[in-house]
């Protein structure tokens, strides 16, 4: 078994094919990464060249990246996310919500998309009580200093 994600060279199409849903659907992801991708290149170094093209690239495109990421708790049912973010999305209770809450999370995700995000900050042992206990909300210069 290949421990390389990239065993045999691919041309740019089934490059892209490949690799280009990793970041969101991002295809431009794959696309700027693919001349400096060599068959063999191990799954961190791929990794690593991809999260340099994002942490390179223009704020409109950094913006289209983040805006491509599912809402928690949003538009999508769980049933349309990727297994991974369904995966997210219920280990941290979002499936449990109350209307109330499911309410409050699309309010806060529309107000978060004002100011350049979408609020995704589910992760392992997050949850969704922790969020409502707590989370600050960010002024629209905090936003656009994380892009």
């Amino acid at each position: 078994m290949s421990q390389t994600p990239y065993p045999k060279q691919l041309n740019k199409a089934d490059f892209v094919d490949a690799f280009g849903s990793i970041y969101e659907h991002s295809t431009w992801v794959a696309e700027a990464v693919y001349p400096s991708m060599t068959p063999g290149i191990d799954a961190q170094s791929m990794a690593e060249a991809m999260r340099l093209v994002v942490e390179e690239a223009s704020d409109v495109l950094k913006l289209e990246l983040l805006r491509a990421h599912p809402d928690l708790a949003g538009r999508l049912s769980l049933a349309e996310l990727t297994e991974s973010s369904r995966s997210e999305q219920t280990g941290a209770g979002l499936d449990q919500c109350t209307p109330a809450e499911l309410a409050e999370f699309q309010d806060l995700n529309n107000a978060y998309l004002e100011i350049w995000v979408s609020i995704y900050i589910c992760r392992k042992g997050f949850s969704s009580d922790r969020y409502f206990g707590g989370v600050p909300r960010q002024s629209a210069s905090l936003a656009r200093r994380r892009i």
